[in-house]
């Protein structure tokens, strides 16, 4: 391995160069940004970011409570602690992670073809071959166009390395290159283990019967098979440490527990041809990956349009040269391995069994085996194996496929006019491209100009990627540095247990003389930010609380949502903030901070309760889940939700009146006889979440909301209204009501609030893993109720003795305690943390040991 690497340092730092100007068009008009709005900023660049923070704070545990209303820390793994390019980040500062994610791409896709090359260089002795492998690893579309989801590329470096290990198995019979290299891929991304299992054990079955097809013996196949699966579990094994607690994690997820799909359910037509016409034209928006059909066309399969099969063109130019190999043997085990990829691929129960879900992530299956073929095809032409009129053939299909999918895309109607033309110009390049190796391969060629025809392909596609996918501004970073100041502020007003509420802020930017704007308070920002935050992801999950969260829910993200100051009141939420006052600030929160640097203010509740307290009544918890969740909400107030209780009769004592019922239609207007004002106003949406609230007096506007929001949506009114007018278009086509409540802002809530929560927690002690509290019970048996997530790696002790606690409220953890004053402790350990690097350990014992006793049954042979 070394040796080829020391061989071809020139070509790799050419390809090194190739990959940065690749993304020029980033580095020179964006300054090096190239996150996109959606999931790599919300997702990846948060939680990068608030990893960052949390390390640096040193308030890194193994319970984090930025993660909605608190998480098992390693419900997060997959996107950023194992990755080795976090970890490299924590050596600079916090300002490089929105540049780091160009940096670290460039990276991975050059670190991608030297570990392509050097697999493809020990199974082919034609280097120029290998090359040309290698490009199609590096720079196909499956790299770009997860090129931001860093958590789906950081090891697309590492799969050519395992198959690179294999050959060594197989022909060498060492292992320990292939035993780490899968260690460190569980390590790194359990999720992409999981999917290259099943992958490398066929291709080490189809490339044993290939290296040995002229002495295969049943008997040392399966001896062969054995061993190298064992190698496979022990790699396995290693990365325990993850795998274990990650698996208690994600197989109690409910994505991960309900199947609908038939043993037979397969592709649809439209989706075959999606798929397919992938191979033949480069990746354009990152949103609808294949410009021969929209995505809209054909539902759910794949993330965004399905992950494109693109390998640059000459895949498609050379792959049907499989049909003109003489060798019977090497020719149908090409043939056989791709039937069983498109078995996989049309079946989709497959899909699910790599990831439980119609998804297409595992197509990076296709990149490596498209490697191997080209590789292998290529070298043959480039020994003249293949006649003029068989490489006429071969390069002549695209060039009749192409313009036919172009026609069947427009007559069909497969995508939009506008995209099918910008799709027939570069379509046209592509075939220009195409014109130009086929001369290459059917004359006589030269190598330079061979790889100088990939490289300008490769640029290309870079340059295409930028036009159809506009990246979020540099500007952003620069004038808000939100991220700077507000992470470390709450940890040094304030080191009790609590939650922080948050506004939204829009960073706004004129581009081609229209105004664009983007969210920058989004699910994650708790996360971000490094404070006890209320909403996050949905990717990132607490499935013990799911019957809790459904009320916050909008699609795949939990925000926090607008109002249900009441509900947020139970879960210790102490603090509120704003930049610029979008939403308005949650009834009776008292100003106590204004920042003139970063223009922030901070506001406190004075209806705050740390931790928790006890509840005189309950209520029986499947009772509750089948009422509507203002009901719910209003409910909660006065009564304690447990699985246990064989209550389901309810008085509420809160002051909220239905005034009345707006119609079904998408503007509807309620007029009130005399204005009011310091209310709250409540909205059962229902269906309707994309709803604009305006409120009027005098028929001037007074505030304008505009809402993402399902169930109900609840705003105080602070200053005289007499109007309001609710826009929303009824896009589930359930011709939905709407009824509206009101309540008045007096002392009637926080009287009884008082009255709900005179038992609470004193003298808590927060750090992370470890809660304490004082909590006095008085009259009678109560059951405490404590705003900590119930999760089964807690454990509760009452004055020093262990105690089983259940859960309360939906998804929060409580127990019952008699009359008297008791001091409670609540400590964290992640489940099976210890049984997985237990197994880590053993396993590398394991793998130190075989290498001692091979050494010495070498000595002394």
């Amino acid at each position: 391995m070394f040796k080829t690497i020391k061989q071809n340092y020139k070509l790799y730092l050419f390809v090194l160069i190739l990959a940065i100007g690749m993304f020029l068009p980033y580095i020179i008009l964006n300054k090096g940004i190239i996150l996109q709005p959606g999931d790599p900023f919300e997702l990846n660049y948060k939680l990068w970011l608030g990893n960052y923070n949390q390390i640096r704070l040193g308030e890194f545990g193994q319970f984090n409570w930025s993660l909605g209303f608190g998480a098992n820390t390693l419900s997060y793994v997959f996107y950023t602690l194992s990755s080795p390019f976090f970890l490299l980040t924590l050596l600079f500062p916090k300002e490089f992670i929105p540049y780091s994610f160009l940096v670290y791409a460039i990276l991975q896709l050059w670190l991608a073809f030297i570990a392509a090359h050097v697999w493809l260089n020990k199974i082919n002795k034609n280097n120029l071959a290998s090359i040309l492998g290698a490009f199609i690893v590096a720079f196909g579309a499956y790299g770009i166009f997860y090129l931001q989801a860093e958590q789906f590329i950081k090891c697309l470096f590492l799969y050519p390395l395992a198959l690179y290990f294999t050959e060594c198995f197989l022909t060498d019979k060492k292992y320990n290159g292939l035993v780490i290299t899968i260690g460190v891929i569980g390590l790194t991304q359990f999720y992409l283990l999981y999917q290259l299992i099943p992958f490398i054990c066929l291709y080490a079955l189809f490339r044993y019967l290939l290296i040995n097809q002229k002495n295969i013996k049943f008997k040392e196949v399966l001896l062969c098979g054995t061993k190298f699966v064992g190698w496979l579990l022990l790699g396995i094994a290693i990365s325990a440490a993850i795998l274990v607690p990650c698996a208690y994690l994600i197989l109690s997820m409910p994505r991960f527990t309900t199947n609908t799909l038939g043993l037979f359910d397969h592709l649809s037509f439209r989706q075959v041809y999606e798929v397919f016409t992938s191979l033949f034209t480069p990746m354009f928006q990152k949103l609808d990956a294949n410009a021969f059909i929209a995505s809209n066309q054909y539902g759910f399969f794949g993330w965004s349009g399905t992950t494109p099969l693109y390998c640059l063109i000459l895949t498609p130019c050379l792959l049907s040269l499989i049909f003109f190999i003489k060798e019977k043997f090497n020719r149908n085990m090409l043939l056989g391995f791709y039937g069983i990829l498109g078995l996989f691929t049309f079946f989709q129960i497959f899909s699910y069994i790599f990831q439980a879900s119609i998804d297409t992530r595992w197509y990076y299956m296709y990149l490596l085996l498209n490697a191997y073929a080209i590789t292998y095809i290529s070298s043959l032409a480039f020994d003249n194996y293949f006649t003029k009129k068989q490489l006429l053939i071969s390069f002549s299909a695209p060039l009749v496929l192409i313009p036919c999918f172009l026609v069947i895309s427009y007559c069909l109607k497969f995508n939009t006019g506008t995209m099918l033309l910008k799709l027939g110009i570069s379509s046209l390049i592509m075939m220009l491209f195409i014109i130009g190796y086929a001369v290459l391969f059917i004359k006589k060629f030269n190598k330079k100009i061979l790889i100088g025809l990939l490289s300008i392909e490769v640029l290309y596609c870079g340059i295409l990627f930028y036009y159809f996918n506009d990246p979020i501004s540099y500007k952003r970073f620069e004038s808000n540095p939100i991220e700077n100041d507000i992470s470390t502020y709450f940890h040094e007003l304030d080191d009790g247990f609590y939650r922080v509420l948050y506004d939204r802020s829009t960073f706004t930017e004129w581009k081609d003389g229209e105004e664009h704007s983007l969210t920058l308070t989004t699910a994650n920002e708790p996360v971000a930010n490094a404070y006890p935050g209320v909403a996050f992801y949905e990717s990132i999950y607490n499935t013990n609380q799911e019957a809790f969260l459904n009320r916050f829910k909008s699609t795949h993200n939990m925000p926090q949502n607008v109002g249900r100051t009441n509900i947020y009141n139970l879960l210790s939420t102490k603090y509120w903030y704003t930049f610029n006052n979008e939403t308005p600030i949650p009834y009776g929160y008292e100003e106590i901070y204004k920042d003139d640097n970063y223009d922030y203010t901070v506001y406190q509740n004075p209806n705050f309760v740390e931790l928790g307290f006890a509840y005189d009544k309950t209520i029986n918890a499947d009772y509750l889940v089948t009422l509507p969740y203002l009901e719910q909400d209003r409910i909660m107030q006065e009564y304690l939700a447990t699985p246990t209780s064989n209550n389901t009769v309810y008085e509420i004592q809160d002051n909220i009146e239905l005034i009345t019922t707006l119609p079904s239609d998408t503007i509807r207007i309620y007029e009130f006889d005399e204005p009011v004002q310091n209310v709250t106003l409540y909205f059962e949406v229902f269906g309707i979440p994309n709803t604009k609230i305006t409120t009027y007096y005098k028929d001037e506007v007074v505030n304008e909301y505009d809402i993402w929001q399902f169930n109900y949506i609840d705003i105080p009114v602070y200053q005289p209204i007499d109007k309001v007018m609710l826009d929303g278009e009824d896009i589930y086509g359930t011709g939905t009501q709407i009824p509206m409540y009101i309540s008045n802002h007096d002392n009637q809530y926080s009287s009884n609030f008082k009255e709900l929560t005179k038992n609470q927690f004193e003298n808590v002690v927060f750090n992370n893993d470890y809660l304490s509290g004082d909590i006095t019970i008085t009259d009678n048996t109560k059951t405490v109720f404590t705003s900590i997530p119930f999760d089964k790696g807690w454990s509760v002790y009452v004055d020093g003795n262990k105690i089983d606690y259940e859960k309360v409220q939906l998804g929060f953890i409580g127990f019952e305690l008699e009359p008297g004053t008791y001091h409670v402790e609540f400590k964290y350990e992640i489940p099976f943390l210890k049984v997985g690097i237990t197994i880590s350990l053993v396993s590398i014992g394991i793998l130190v040991l075989a290498n001692v006793l091979n050494k010495r049954k070498k000595a002394n042979a």
